[in-house]
């Protein structure tokens, strides 16, 4: 039997295709789970089938063709080694080949389902393909995130089940390359050259080349060709894991090696052309010195003056703003919170900087926005830098002890050498709260809201001087562990509520109830403050870092997605009120701090006061998204997406005829995240220089 080229070709290619068969059919079935799993069941999903069919198979399809893509990326090897067998024909260099082509598949296929099946589980927290948040879990408390994932999850049947996957696929891999007698047998080729391989060779080579470039036109399939529908879940399916953790590797090589990514993003070359379009100066007329374009001053405030109040801002986990609407007697999330709501400030059209909460946490230390590329400030170039619009910074020069208080350990994400750089006096956390009362109950993250707000109010009891205080909890956070003693209030879940939950009822409740403590603990502290010497001279701010998706949330509700609150309360003689449409982020916060605690104040800020009635109010979010009473958009690089309000603040809907305050939101966006890119290297010399 000879050992012909022809022959070992036909047996490798058959085990090519037959691997990458298999490989085609895992990932199509693993988006056919996603899309019934969190498409909302076998009923959404034949409710898709019903009210989306073009859209669905377009989505189907396009997954199928970057699926196609990664599996002819990974056949590139093997035709290529086959090439090689080509030019040194031997029965040993075939064994060779055999056991490196096997060696090869085995990683491959467990690499593939590996990647695949973390993607599946991603979606239900973050709701998107692995991103660049996926490198928190090496950069934040490892431990702590598998303990968590051990806690909601069947870790253990999970682990088990996928191992056994995988380890099937890669012994079915081992199966298929094994050294078969041919190669034992027969005698050596008398002639190299088969025509008929060459042939075969001259068809796979561009079958493969095109199949990799996943198009036949002028560009290869690219992310943005997931976008198949204007319904995000949709697009989600067109997409794949595989091609998503490529972006993220991508995406954060570049974050480190280019400081202006967003100026570059948007077209800003330079500064000044991000500053006219920011402020409407002309470029001529922009100031030498760029921080003068954030110079303000608060108006005279007399009470103010007289009080010297505390501010207290607190940024709470997950305090996401669309779950409070479900407010009821029987599904009672807020608790004592209601009564505090109902009596201060409280705005929902506010969105939070980012969807991470190192990086809202980190930008709004400093009071900034949070570039849609960019790292997070505590672990990128400026993570040293002493930023001169940072709110400690300004409130130490009123006058004010600056404290940063964390529910769990100061170290996390170098948070403490951050918020030391940033004026901070001191750094308090765990420990700190543990040695003044003992040993006390604790979760897996640090500190119970409960103590960490008796801590607050004990040591503003015992203040001889204003204090500012920001405050991090910790607890509404996977695990979703309450204390022992917690006595939860009702939360029966409202069937239309129910019946979009992409999470099973038991991770739900959970979710629920965690959620429910951290409001009553806020509530129940706000309400001792108010009822006590503090409530006459105490200031409190409470937002989220981010909210938390337990639903699929269509296009149409992208402001419900990530809004968090902005709660605010200011004793009588120093209340006034903003209206509760008003747009606002997270830059926005300090600035109206100033207004109501700072008398003729001179500070640096990005946003805007939200007292001032006569500035344009909006809300601006890392992932290109802005919003206002107008509309939205969405600041992509090949254009922007522009939506209305249809009913207003209620539901968004496409729109090709943009309003002027829509498209000066968009103008406004692009030069903001531009802008910032500038500002934080002008920091960075500025500090340079200082030293």
């Amino acid at each position: 039997m000879s050992l012909s080229p022809s022959r070992v070709f036909r047996s490798w290619i058959t085990r090519w295709a037959l691997i990458a068969l298999a490989l085609g059919l895992f990932l199509m079935l693993c988006r056919i789970t996603a899309f019934f799993y969190y498409g909302g069941g076998v009923g959404g999903g034949f409710q898709y089938v019903r009210d989306n069919p073009g859209d669905l198979g377009r989505a189907f399809l396009m997954g199928l063709r970057f699926d196609l893509v990664a599996l002819c990326y990974a056949l590139v090897l093997p035709v290529l080694s086959y090439l090689l067998w080509l030019c040194f024909p031997s029965r040993f260099s075939a064994r060779v080949l055999t056991w490196f082509e096997r060696a090869y598949f085995v990683f491959i296929v467990s690499v593939v389902c590996a990647i695949t099946l973390v993607d599946l589980g991603y979606y239900s927290y973050f709701q998107d393909h692995l991103n660049v948040l996926v490198f928190g879990f090496f950069e934040d408390d490892t431990m702590a995130l598998i303990r968590t994932f051990r806690k909601n999850y069947p870790f253990f049947t999970i682990l088990t089940a996928s191992f056994i996957f995988v380890l099937a696929l890669a012994s079915g891999s081992v199966r298929i390359f094994r050294v078969r007698n041919y190669l034992d047998k027969g005698p050596l080729p008398q002639r190299h050259f088969s025509f008929k391989v060459l042939l075969a060779y001259v068809l796979i080579i561009p079958l493969i080349g095109v199949g990799a470039r996943g198009s036949l036109g002028l560009f290869p399939l690219h992310e943005i060709d997931a976008a198949v529908s204007p319904d995000p879940f949709l697009n989600y399916l067109a997409y794949s894991g595989i091609h998503g953790l490529h972006r993220a590797v991508k995406v954060r090589q570049e974050h480190n090696a280019v400081w202006n990514t967003n100026g570059l993003y948007y077209g800003y070359g330079r500064w000044q052309d991000a500053a006219a379009d920011l402020y409407d100066i002309p470029v001529e007329k922009l100031p030498n010195d760029p921080i003068q374009l954030l110079a303000q001053q608060t108006p005279k405030n007399e009470w103010a003056e007289k009080t010297r109040p505390h501010v207290v801002v607190i940024m709470m986990e997950s305090w996401g703003g669309y779950w409070l609407t479900w407010q009821s007697p029987e599904f009672n999330v807020l608790g004592e919170l209601e009564a505090q709501f109902k009596a201060d400030n409280v705005l929902m059209n506010f969105v939070p900087s980012m969807t991470a909460t190192i990086g809202s946490l980190s930008a709004l230390m400093v009071s900034a926005p949070h570039r849609p590329e960019g790292n997070f400030l505590t672990e990128s170039r400026y993570m040293q830098v002493p930023f001169r619009f940072a709110p400690a910074k300004h409130f130490k020069q009123a006058g004010y002890k600056t404290r940063f208080i964390y529910g769990g350990g100061i170290g996390w994400r170098t948070v403490d050498r951050f918020a030391k750089i940033q004026s901070f006096d001191t750094i308090e956390g765990d420990f700190a709260i543990e040695s003044r009362y003992g040993k006390i109950e604790k979760h897996d993250w640090g500190i119970y809201d409960e103590d960490v707000f008796r801590y607050i109010e004990d040591t503003l009891k015992e203040a001889t001087e204003p204090q500012f205080i920001f405050v991090m909890t910790t607890t509404n956070h996977p695990p979703y562990q309450v204390p022992k003693n917690y006595q939860a209030l009702p939360l029966t879940i409202p069937p239309a509520l129910a019946s979009q939950l992409v999470s099973d009822a038991q991770l739900s409740a959970e979710r629920f109830r965690v959620y429910q403590y951290s409001n009553r603990m806020l509530g129940q502290m706000i309400e001792r403050v108010r009822n006590s010497p503090l409530g006459e001279r105490t200031i409190i701010a409470a937002t989220g870092d981010h909210g938390f998706l337990l639903k699929t949330f269509s296009e149409a509700e992208l402001l419900q997605k990530w809004q968090t609150p902005l709660y605010l309360y200011v004793p009588k003689e120093g209340f006034r009120k903003i209206p509760s449409e008003t747009f606002g982020s997270h830059t926005d916060i300090f600035p109206t701090l100033y207004d109501f605690a700072l008398s003729e104040f001179k500070h640096y800020s990005w946003g805007t006061s939200l007292l001032n009635p006569q500035a344009a109010h909006y809300a601006f979010h890392y992932s290109r998204l802005g919003f206002n009473d107008a509309g939205a958009i969405i600041a992509d690089r090949g254009g922007t997406q522009y939506l209305m309000w249809d009913p207003k603040y209620s539901s968004l809907k496409r729109t090709e005829t943009p309003s002027d305050e829509l498209k000066l939101l968009d103008q406004r966006y692009r030069a903001m995240m531009g802008l910032t890119d500038y500002f934080f290297e002008f920091e960075l010399e500025a500090s340079k220089a200082a030293d």
